[in-house]
């Protein structure tokens, strides 16, 4: 997807010719280069109006790249602001990591009254790895009607159950029940990314994917694979 970054002070265009495959593997490239008035290029991958789900098991098999102000995500966001827009609506961050802090990966949930606008109220927890820019590791999502789950290399990093916290739940903290869809992305500096600044000597870096898988079910049980 062509354009510019996201909403967070973010440094990258995203081009589409900053995405190759090769050698089985799928890449997600940044460089420093000018183009449209930034610094840096890169590219993000997105299913909007091709593939959304509401609920499944969603396995995503990657390595990350590496070097202070890199900031790489594979996330989700709703595909109608049903409830409102951001956090209103909900977000769904299956992995996210910054070059600055490399070895911790984070899972996290964004919610009406839940998020990092809110005293960095969201919901979630990190895990840290020996050599995430070097290896693959599986970034997983379990998602189910009032029940979030994080794994990362199929161990459970967090659970999210809205009754926990002794109100019925609302799209104030579970707008979790309509389609989303699914965003990979690598981007640059950032309100994040970049708290630390950006190593001009990285570049270029990448994030490697080797698969995405959805498994899917109407049952909370029963959870198979789309055909």
């Amino acid at each position: 997807m062509n354009g510019l970054g996201g909403g967070n002070g973010e440094l990258q265009y995203y081009t589409d010719e900053n995405v190759v495959v090769s050698d089985g593997t799928l890449k997600i490239i940044a460089r420093k280069e000018e183009y449209n008035g930034k610094e840096y290029t890169s590219s993000r991958i997105t299913t909007q109006f091709t593939q959304d789900w509401k609920y499944g098991k969603f396995q995503i098999r990657a390595k990350l790249p590496g070097g202070r102000g890199t900031w790489p995500a594979i996330w989700m966001i709703p595909m109608y602001n049903a409830y409102g827009g951001w956090p209103d609506s909900g977000e769904i961050d299956i992995m996210e990591s910054v070059g600055y802090d490399p070895y911790k990966v984070h899972s996290t949930l964004h919610t009406e009254i839940f998020n990092d606008a809110n005293f960095n109220s969201q919901k979630g927890s990190s895990k840290t790895l020996s050599d995430p820019m070097n290896n693959f590791h599986v970034y997983e999502l379990e998602w189910l009607p009032e029940t979030i789950r994080f794994y990362v290399d199929g161990e459970l990093i967090f659970t999210y159950v809205p009754r926990d916290y002794k109100v019925c739940p609302t799209s104030q903290q579970w707008p979790f029940d309509k389609q989303f869809f699914m965003i990979l992305n690598v981007a640059i500096g950032g309100s994040w990314g970049g708290i630390n600044g950006v190593d001009n000597t990285i570049f270029p870096v990448e994030m490697e994917v080797d698969y995405v898988r959805v498994f899917q079910s109407e049952t909370i049980t029963d959870i198979k694979p789309i055909e």
